[in-house]
């Protein structure tokens, strides 16, 4: 699926180490409201939502798309793009729901009306960034604020985004399909050897 959604977004936007398609070039800060790095964890976390703890917190990384727990509170109201600054550097993830809190210096852009959350993640998860530092290699706040992002017309990043859409909602089918396969299959294996 993820090979699926790259082509496409080549496809529509061409390379983006290259510029192929020569679109235009932008600041991150003029695409968004906001450019900020979580800080410490919350003083009190549970690794399960309940009423009380109902907002997640997110941190670096892949593994669970960077769950980290959750928390009575959030940081982060609107939905937003948030980016590894350590760990898996680079990796970006869509916080369509908003309301959560960052912390481990994962870095938080709040997009404003001229682009699409979607393309902006897809965008920088092609584009990652390598880091800097000595010892541990990072990704801050001034090196994203340094970056120059492609910039389509917006109605191709919403049609790229429905795409996007409709790829997640495939995945989930199959998903689905192979799950009630799987119980029926082991159903099935119980029944006729015990």
């Amino acid at each position: 699926y993820d090979q699926l959604i790259k082509s496409r977004f080549v496809e529509m936007f061409g390379d983006t180490k290259t510029n192929s398609k020569k679109l235009p070039l932008v600041k991150p800060e003029e695409i968004c409201e906001s450019i900020s790095a979580g800080g410490d964890r919350p003083d009190e976390v549970s690794s399960i939502k309940t009423t009380d703890f109902a907002y997640p917190i997110f941190s670096n990384g892949e593994k669970d798309d960077g769950l980290y727990g959750w928390s009575k509170e959030y940081r982060i109201e609107k939905p937003s793009v948030t980016v590894s600054g350590r760990g898996t550097i680079g990796y970006s993830s869509y916080r369509k729901d908003g309301k959560f809190t960052p912390i481990v210096r994962l870095i938080v852009m709040t997009p404003n009306e001229k682009v699409n959350p979607v393309y902006l993640t897809y965008y920088l998860n092609l584009e990652r960034e390598e880091g800097s530092g000595s010892g541990v290699q990072q990704l801050t706040v001034p090196m994203i604020k340094s970056k120059k992002i492609m910039l389509p017309e917006l109605i191709k990043q919403n049609k790229f985004a429905e795409f996007v859409e409709q790829v997640d909602k495939l995945k989930f089918e199959v998903q689905k399909s192979l799950d009630e396969s799987q119980t029926l299959f082991d159903s099935l294996m119980q029944e006729y050897f015990g």
